[in-house]
């Protein structure tokens, strides 16, 4: 009976030692846990900590700004009521102006009087010179119409920006402008005067020119069939020349060709061809002038008249070139455009993009442009 009792509390201290151990593990894993969430609240705090001391920087800062801010707005709320009593002696000096047009207005409306019968009397004049516009108009109309020319010009001239000012200072040059207005209106109501004895004078003048016009119309009229006879002859010549220009690579540029790069880098031209043409992927290419001279293949783009939007058309096919014509890969590819005349601007344009500008000078060709071109580049 003891040994039974001794082995039976061996056996509950062996399983109390046990259970003490299992808790002994649970416990050093909650410490542990406890120690890693302890670090991290520690690391949480620290930036806590920073983000606080970065919050008290930032607001010390709004503080000063606002601060500036008050003073600012102090400012201009005193700049605001020197612009509101500059404003009133405005106000009363336009009241004093107001009352000096009227006078002034009475005296127009008794010059419009005026006027009104001297209009009643250019009107069979104006009738007169609606029948001659009628006969210009038809004469206009035999003339090379020039809206067409001007419009190119119209788009690059279409360029314009706005810009705004501050209230008070629109204002204040406002006042001066109306100040200068005011000094204006007396000199032009001395100018007036002056007008209507002149138009006294011009009424008078008008019944010479009404005479004189007559005279015109007549001379008018046989110029205009002079120029239609002049216009039948240029309009053959016209036709004579535009057969010619199309033809202008094959008898202008292309025989001039060797002997311009010749003059100009003493290069001897080893091939030469006109109208190039070949296609490719059911894509073509036309090269107006090919000469290879040299280690160097100058393609030449030929128009009678050089316009601007032509470079964009060349540029691509420049780009082309190799792809179409790869036999001449081992040149280094010079661009030149050329025409009778080419303007500034399509020579300027040509020189950034380093080509070179071809252009007929009496009855030989010139590279007008060859001081601001490296073809080496």
């Amino acid at each position: 009976m003891p040994e039974l009792a001794l082995e039976s509390r061996v056996d509950y201290l062996e399983d109390a030692l046990m259970m003490l151990a299992r808790q002994a593990q649970k416990t050093e894993l909650q410490i542990e846990r406890l120690a890693f969430e302890t670090k991290r609240f520690q690391n949480e705090m620290r930036v806590f900590k920073n983000e606080i001391k970065e919050f008290k920087a930032g607001v010390l800062i709004f503080q000063e700004e606002m601060k500036e801010f008050k003073d600012e707005m102090k400012e201009f709320k005193d700049g605001v009521v020197v612009f509101q009593e500059e404003m009133k002696e405005f106000k009363d000096e336009m009241k004093e102006f107001k009352d000096g047009v009227v006078a002034f207005q009475e005296e127009m409306k008794e010059f419009k009087d005026e006027m009104k019968e001297f209009k009643d009397g250019v009107v069979v004049f104006q009738e007169e010179m609606k029948e001659f516009k009628d006969e210009m108009k038809e004469f206009k109309d035999g003339v090379v119409a020039f809206q067409e020319e001007m419009k190119e010009f119209k788009d690059e001239m279409k360029e314009f920006k706005d810009g705004v000012v501050v209230f008070q200072v629109e204002m204040k040059e406002f006042k001066d402008e109306m100040k200068e207005f005011k000094d204006g209106v007396v000199v032009f109501q001395e100018e007036m005067k002056e007008f209507k004895d002149e138009m006294k004078e011009f009424k008078d003048g008008v019944v010479v020119f009404q005479e004189e016009m007559k005279e015109f119309k007549d001379e008018m009229k046989e110029f205009k069939e002079e120029m239609r006879a002049i216009t039948k002859d240029m309009n053959k010549k016209w036709g004579d020349l535009a057969n010619k220009l199309g033809t202008v690579a094959e008898d202008i540029v292309a025989p001039g060709i060797p002997f311009v790069i010749k003059r100009n880098f003493e290069l001897e031209v080893d091939e030469l061809c006109v109208r190039r043409r070949k296609r490719l992927n059911h894509r073509i290419r036309e090269y107006d002038v090919i000469a290879v001279a040299g280690k160097y293949i100058f393609v030449v783009d030929v128009k009678s008249t050089y316009k601007s939007r032509y470079i964009k058309e060349f540029e691509q096919a420049i780009k082309d070139f190799y792809l179409f014509f790869p036999e001449y890969k081992q040149y280094k590819l010079v661009p030149v455009v050329a025409s009778f005349n080419l303007t500034e601007e399509i020579i300027n344009i040509a020189s950034s993009k380093n080509w070179l500008a071809l252009h007929m000078f009496g009855d030989y060709l010139e590279f007008v442009n060859i001081d601001r071109v490296n073809i080496e580049e």
